[in-house]
């Protein structure tokens, strides 16, 4: 088995100790890597590469066995490299080749061969966070794709997975995902259930706003209407080299206090008061970010089906062992018309103008939730 990390910070100790593990019961392990040792881990084989090398901007597992040999293939795509503050990207490869065994000279038969078994890495736990998907279906089945290829060991939903155009679509499609999805409450998932509640009818709506979450609240029925009820205030949950994160909508508090990539210490650290994990992970202001305040860092995951970042695609959060902030194209045009052919009132006022065709900007965007934020309290 051979692996390559593009640096030695990327090979650690959890992934250490499943390399180990590994080698214990295979012929042979290696691992590539800048600085990477020599021996990385007990009874695993490591080369350091040069900065330059092709190899340095790769991400490869490559497993050879007496029956089969397999490859996961994947360049890095992205200018800056991977870091907290560049959405990553990269193209991937996955090979598979089974063969019979060959028959020995030496012996009069030859074992026959093993049924072709899909080979993966043992990776570090990985959590793949999806926020604000606002019942964007096509952008909700891009991301879940690529991290279906990502071979994730959770997926944390962190709110308002509705109001949106595809309300009893979207619910199905996570509803689909089973106990591998831990589900926020956002501030509108928990609106959609009031109003279904109520009963409201769009129009007795008195505002654009009402209107659009009364009509989204008319498309889905008691079963989706109780899985968006059963979402958690948090979730906690452990992610290797990060320890124990805490997810949220809006703050560990509240799912609609607003957290930016501007907000003061001194604003922030209310927030946080009482908060055990040293990483937060939360959505609701629609924009990627990565802020740091006395030991503690609060990630955004961006928003899945309605961003403001400066560009029409998907944004999320890939957790373990390092921080990705991850952006998923897909057809953008074919979307928009998808969305308004639902029938959902002013859909471009209300969600589509400023996220999918004019995308405002994450730093307009971050001083207009902060300005609003600073005038409320």
């Amino acid at each position: 088995m051979l692996g390559t990390f593009q640096s030695a910070r990327h090979f650690t100790v959890a992934t250490a100790r499943r390399y180990a593990r590994l080698a214990e019961r295979s012929a042979f392990v290696g691992a590539f890597g800048v600085g990477l040792d020599d021996v990385p881990a007990p009874g695993v084989r490591g080369a350091s590469l040069e900065a330059n090398e092709q190899l340095a901007g790769e991400w490869n597992v490559v497993v050879i066995g007496p029956h089969h040999a397999a490859a996961l293939i994947a360049r890095d795509l992205s200018d800056g490299g991977p870091d907290a503050a560049t959405p990553t990207r990269s193209s991937r490869i996955v090979s598979s080749s089974c063969a019979r065994p060959a028959r020995s000279c030496c012996a009069s038969s030859a074992p026959p061969a093993e049924p072709c078994r899909a080979v993966r890495q043992d990776p570090p736990m990985r959590i793949a966070t999806l926020c604000d998907i606002h019942g964007n279906l096509p952008a909700l089945e891009a991301v879940l794709a690529e991290v279906e290829l990502l071979d994730v060991d959770a997926i944390v939903v962190g709110g308002d997975v509705v109001p949106g155009p595809f309300m009893a679509e979207t619910v199905d499609r996570l509803r689909a995902l089973g106990d591998r999805a831990r589900f926020v409450m956002g501030n509108g998932d928990r609106e959609v259930v009031e109003a279904f509640d109520a009963g409201v009818r769009p129009e007795d709506a008195d505002d654009g706003f009402r209107r659009f979450t009364a009509w989204c609240a008319a498309q889905i029925d008691r079963s989706h209407r109780d899985f968006l009820a059963a979402f958690e205030p948090v979730v906690s949950l452990p992610v290797d080299d990060l320890g124990p994160v805490l997810f949220c909508h809006g703050s560990p508090g509240s799912d609609t206090e607003i957290i930016t990539q501007v907000t003061p210490p001194e604003r922030l650290r209310p927030m946080l008061e009482g908060v055990a994990e040293t990483t937060v992970v939360c959505g609701h202001t629609h924009h990627q970010f990565a802020l740091g305040a006395d030991g503690r860092t609060v990630l955004n995951a961006g928003a899945v089906g309605m961003p403001y970042q400066g560009a029409a695609a998907a944004f999320w959060l890939l957790l373990g062992p390092d921080v990705q902030m991850r952006r998923t194209d897909y057809d953008i045009d074919g979307a928009l018309e998808a969305l308004r052919a639902t029938g959902a009132p002013d859909v471009d006022e209300m969600m589509l103008q400023e996220s999918l065709v004019d995308p405002a900007p994450a730093e307009e965007v971050a001083r207009h939730f902060e300005n609003m934020a600073t005038r409320a309290g």
